[in-house]
C-alpha cells in the first residue's frame, strides 16, 4: 500500500503543530471544567472517565482545523492493526525488532486518538490520561514511541509524531515549588525513556486549569509531551 504525494491544495489545508498542542490543552480543560460543572465540585482526575476527557480532545482538534482552515480528521480508540495497515508501512524481510514484535502481537489494542491528514493519512499517534502516575506515563510513551518507529519513516510509513496528553493533579495545600517539582519529575522521567530510544522529545507547556468548584482542594494542569524522530530510512530498535 503506498501513498500518493500531497496536491497542492492539501499541503495548504495543512494544520499547524502549534494549533495542535494547543487543541489538545484546551480540550483537557474544557473536559475538567465540565466534568466539575456536572457533578458540581469533583475532579475528573479522581474518576475513572478517560474518555471525557479523549472525546473533548477530539472535538477541539476538529474545530481548530477547521478555524485554521485544515482538513484534519481525527479517529478514536483505533486498532494496532488497522493504524499499521492504514499507514503503509512497508513489511521488511527478515526477524522482526522486539518493537515490532510488541506493536504486532497486540492487534486488537488501541491507541486513543489518531490525527489524519487531508488525504485521510494517519500523521500522529495521541495517548491520553486522566492519572499522572509516572509508571502509566512511561508505558503510554513507550507505546507511543513503538508506533512512531514500526508505522513511521523507518519503514516508510506515515505516523511522524506522537502527543501524551495528560492531567496532573496537585492537593491545593501544596506550596507552587511542591507542585513544580512534581511536575517536573514527571517530565524528567518521561525525557529519559526517550532519550533512551533516541527520540526527540518536547514538552509543550504545562497550563494551569481554573475552575472555581476544584480551587479549594486541588490544583489541575494539563502537560503536552511530544515523541519524534528525524526523518531517516532503516534503524534497529530494542
Amino acid at each position: 500500500m503506498t501513498h500518493a504525494d500531497p496536491d497542492p491544495a492539501s499541503r495548504a489545508a495543512r494544520v499547524s503543530k502549534a494549533v495542535i498542542v494547543a487543541a489538545l490543552h484546551g480540550g483537557m480543560a474544557r473536559a475538567i471544567r465540565e466534568f466539575e460543572d456536572w457533578t458540581e465540585g469533583e475532579s475528573l482526575a479522581d474518576w475513572g472517565v478517560e474518555p471525557v476527557l479523549t472525546s473533548a480532545c477530539a472535538r477541539a482538534l476538529r474545530a481548530a482545523s477547521r478555524r485554521a482552515g485544515g482538513r484534519l480528521s481525527v479517529t478514536l480508540e483505533q486498532t494496532f492493526e488497522s493504524l499499521l495497515d492504514w499507514s503503509g508501512r512497508r513489511n521488511p524481510a527478515g526477524r522482526p525488532t522486539l518493537t515490532a514484535q510488541r506493536v504486532m502481537q497486540a492487534p486488537g489494542r488501541k491507541v486513543d486518538l489518531v490525527i489524519w491528514n487531508g488525504n485521510h493519512t494517519p500523521r500522529a499517534v495521541v495517548e491520553i490520561k486522566r492519572a499522572d502516575g509516572l509508571a502509566g506515563l512511561r508505558a503510554d510513551a513507550v507505546r507511543i514511541m513503538d508506533f512512531v518507529d514500526v508505522a513511521g519513516a523507518a519503514y516508510d510509513g506515515t505516523i511522524r509524531r506522537g502527543f501524551l496528553a495528560f492531567v496532573v493533579q496537585h492537593p491545593s495545600d501544596r506550596s507552587e515549588e511542591a507542585r513544580l517539582r512534581r511536575t517536573e519529575h514527571r517530565l524528567v522521567g518521561l525525557t529519559e525513556v526517550g532519550c533512551r530510544r533516541k527520540f526527540t522529545v518536547t514538552r509543550h507547556g504545562v497550563r494551569e486549569v481554573r475552575a472555581p468548584g476544584l480551587r479549594d482542594y486541588c490544583c489541575v494542569e494539563t502537560v503536552v509531551v511530544e515523541f519524534s524522530r528525524p526523518r531517516v530510512k532503516a534503524f534497529v530498535t530494542p
